[in-house]
């Protein structure tokens, strides 16, 4: 069963208006069109102790704690907001971003279920469009999003409060 459909090209050619410099941010490059924001289960970045204290060898209970509160902020994301998946595609000799709308809300669900846990599944990437924001599934419990407008953070901490989980800055 299908999950994404495409959109039509004046949608695509808007979205990637929109969402500029998106290939730098998901690399984790500089620019200036962003600002990071951590989406973590973790109330601050963890020392390189607290690193193998809480990160090596996690108890598959533990682990499941950690993934069901990341994944009731992602439904709190999904059931607020427009969501759309992107993925990198081949036109005309070039990479260019395409994005992609859920076939169904429960695609949509499941799609943004945690992948930690499942060695097959790749990570989500998605994007906020509604508020200029990029969305990534990232490593060691903590999720990342890339917010185009400082405005919309209010919103965002209030559905990582919500969810049980914390937003954090760009480390120094």
């Amino acid at each position: 069963m299908r999950r994404f459909k495409s959109l039509p090209e004046d949608d695509q050619a808007k979205l990637r208006d929109q969402f500029l410099d998106i290939e730098k941010a998901i690399a984790v490059e500089e620019t200036p069109v962003y600002t990071y924001l951590a989406i973590s289960v973790f109330d601050h970045w963890l020392t390189r102790s607290e690193f193998y204290e809480h990160l090596v060898d996690v108890s598959d209970k533990e682990q499941d704690i950690r993934n069901q509160a990341l994944y009731s902020f992602s439904k709190k994301v999904i059931s607020e907001t427009q969501v759309l998946n992107f993925k990198w595609a081949r036109s005309k000799g070039k990479q260019i971003v395409k994005f992609r709308d859920f076939t169904s809300r429960e695609a949509k669900f499941e799609y943004f279920l945690p992948a930690v846990s499942e060695s097959d599944k790749n990570f989500f990437q998605s994007v906020l469009p509604d508020l200029g924001i990029i969305f990534l599934e990232n490593y060691e419990d903590t999720n990342i999003m890339y917010l185009k407008d400082i405005s919309v953070k209010p919103k965002i901490e209030k559905w990582a409060s919500e969810s049980g989980v914390f937003c954090l800055e760009k480390w120094a």
